[in-house]
């Protein structure tokens, strides 16, 4: 099958109410990262950052500080 789609790369904001990310203690329950490579790449999208926003569900300040850490990470996507 041929791909559908090509691209160089692709980003993907998500949030989690809570903390699913690299080095979180949780990361093995990430299960939708690689779902949604999975899908993407069926199509041929094969090169998938994923932009997260974590732990929305413990608070305000919590929601801020994960809303700025996207921020930069989109900023350092756009910049690379």
């Amino acid at each position: 099958m041929d791909n559908l789609y090509i691209h160089d790369t692709n980003k993907i904001g998500r949030y989690a109410d809570g903390s699913f990310g690299a080095g979180d203690g949780m990361e093995y329950l990430n299960h939708q990262d690689s779902y949604l490579k999975t899908v993407f790449g069926m199509i041929g999208i094969t090169d998938v950052n994923f932009i997260h926003v974590n732990n929305t569900a413990k608070g305000e300040e919590a929601v801020r500080e994960a809303i700025a850490g996207a921020h930069v990470a989109i900023e350092q996507a756009i910049a690379a």
